[in-house]
């Protein structure tokens, strides 16, 4: 229910209608786990190094206590692995 209506509610701010765009249609690929494997070993593939790079950051600025940029990182490895 949140996950159909989430879009909509969120459409109007600017700021993130994209990522609330592309996390909603990955939420709903859940649907077909065929599709979601598909995207992820994809990524995997073609990204991997890149990835494991800002996992890494992000683990080093956990150890610095700098949520900021270990949220930051992670984030852009997660996006890099979903997208």
């Amino acid at each position: 229910m949140v996950v159909k209506e989430a879009p909509g509610e969120l459409a109007s701010c600017k700021g993130i209608r994209d990522n609330v765009s592309h996390a909603a249609s990955m939420v709903l690929a859940i649907v077909n786990p065929a599709q979601i494997i598909k995207i992820l070993g994809k990524n995997v593939i073609f990204k991997g190094p890149k990835i494991i790079k800002l996992v890494k950051k992000g683990v080093n600025a956990e150890k610095r206590h700098d949520m900021y940029h270990f949220g930051y990182y992670i984030g852009v490895a997660l996006n890099k692995l979903i997208g």
